[in-house]
């Protein structure tokens, strides 16, 4: 299997400078110069608040406690992806022991030449300095990958940021986009198996496939093993899942500090069942650098499940509410999640195997309507046709779970940066939101780019669906 890595650089807020006429009825031509970006702390508009919790749409739901799909239908489900075999989703342990050096060679080159010529900020309106930039094209040894590379296996010994350069220094698009660091492919967790495909210069960081992407990471982050000890660490029937946004892992069942941490969605193999802890599987790191198998202990009060979940609405529901009013974290900044980070954690807790970025999570599925040139009543039907928690929502750079309707008008929960709204003729002002929050999908009516209904492009449904006619 080819590897592949795709890195998308956005810029995700332009902020215009200067000011627009407003007209007002009855009133004097004035200029606007209010803020084009607004903080966005209380309540979105045109969002009852029984619509921001669980319980609301569990009873909506008839029956919530149904399993709309076992364990094997959802393994089905995963073997029907249309993008299993892709470079997308990636079986990281079935990968060959061997690499065409050239294809990772272009993967790293192509984010080199893009290092060297990009605008990039590394604080406020600071630019990166060309010898900063130089140093890490440096690191990133080209010419040192092998024609064919010997894949070596290991596994994630905590939580890191993944970087498209193997830089430590945040760096922006545009200037004082400070929560926006456009070195982030995405995050890695506690336990993950990865190959390691090169090594920079120094040594200090490993360019590595994980399931998702290829990036780099700290050399420091991950122990190499052979196979068998990695499966040790990574496949077991018994397993503990984390459903609440993040758990702790202690190194001994007494009170103590914590040694790391997963997020929800991650799980580690199950050593035994305590009163207070469980004792599970975690990955070390032994004299000689070498992977090892460790104990570690999750509180029995932790929000975890011996298992994956029943898929039922009442845990999809559930699941999504337990991160409502969390951080918007872009590729995993600030140890959160962003609009498709959001999506993945959710459904993880399942048993599903989606793909990281949100475009190719719309083609995860053999249940997709497209929703591409159709007015907006046709739009707004189709949804209300979709059944509620499963169907996924997707426009251009976001994605949401749409959670149902009331009346005729739909709502959906997903992690947000900001929606716009029209101030001026030709100008849209944006309201910064940053968190996991439900939202009708009329909102921002009016403004330059339109409301998330005029905008979205697909449905996809995690279930067994068949589509007719589209």
């Amino acid at each position: 299997m080819k590897n592949k890595v795709c890195v998308v650089f956005c810029v995700m807020l332009i902020i215009f400078t200067g000011c627009s006429t407003l007209k007002l009825q009855g009133v004097k031509e004035s200029v606007y110069d209010g803020p084009l970006l607004i903080p966005e702390e209380g309540d979105i508009p045109g969002v009852p608040k029984e619509v921001q919790y669980e319980g609301f749409w569990e009873r909506k739901a008839g029956n919530p406690d149904e399993v709309m799909m076992t364990p094997d239908q959802i393994r089905q489900f995963n073997e029907r992806n249309p993008l299993k075999d892709s470079p997308y989703i990636v079986d990281v342990l079935n990968l060959p022991a061997e690499s065409i050096g050239e294809n990772i060679r272009e993967y790293i080159s192509a984010n080199a030449r893009y290092l060297a010529d990009a605008t990039l900020y590394v604080t406020g309106d600071i630019q990166l300095e060309q010898a900063q930039r130089q140093q890490i094209i440096a690191l990133m040894d080209t010419s040192g990958v092998r024609d064919i590379i010997s894949v070596r296996f290991g596994v994630m010994l905590r939580r890191v940021e993944g970087k498209a350069w193997p830089t430590i220094i945040p760096l922006m698009s545009s200037p004082n986009s400070i929560e926006f660091d456009a070195g982030i492919v995405a995050s890695l967790d506690m336990g993950e198996p990865v190959a390691l495909l090169h090594v920079s210069r120094d040594g200090q960081w490993s360019y590595i496939q994980n399931q998702y992407f290829t990036c780099w990471v700290p050399s420091n982050s991950l122990a190499l093993g052979d196979i068998e000890t990695i499966k040790t660490l990574t496949v077991s029937d018994d397993f503990l899942l984390v459903v609440g946004h993040r758990v702790s892992i202690y190194g001994t069942p007494e009170p103590g500090p914590a040694i790391g941490s997963i997020q929800m969605g991650s799980t580690m193999p199950l050593s035994a069942i305590g009163n207070d802890y469980c004792a599970v599987l975690i990955p070390g790191r032994g004299d000689q650098g070498e992977l090892s198998v460790q104990k570690g202990y999750i509180r029995r009060d932790s929000n975890v499940s011996l298992g994956y979940l029943p898929y039922t609405l009442r845990n999809v529901y559930r699941q999504c509410f337990r991160l409502y009013g969390r951080r918007y974290g872009w590729g995993g900044m600030f140890e959160e999640r962003d609009c498709s980070g959001f999506v993945l954690d959710v459904f993880r807790c399942f048993g599903f195997k989606l793909p990281r970025n949100s475009s190719r999570q719309a083609e995860a599925s053999t249940a997709i309507i497209s929703l591409s040139g159709l007015d907006r009543e046709t739009k707004l039907q189709s949804i209300i046709n979709s059944p509620g928690g499963i169907s996924l929502l997707r426009m251009s750079g976001h994605i949401m779970i749409y959670l149902g309707h009331i009346d005729g008008k739909p709502y959906a929960i997903h992690d947000m940066w900001g929606w716009r709204k029209s101030v001026a003729e030709n100008l849209d002002a944006t309201h910064r939101v940053a968190r996991v929050t439900v939202t009708d999908l009329m909102l921002g009516d009016g403004s330059l780019r339109g409301t998330f209904l005029d905008r979205l492009t697909h449905i996809t449904i995690l279930g067994n669906y068949t589509i007719e006619n589209q």
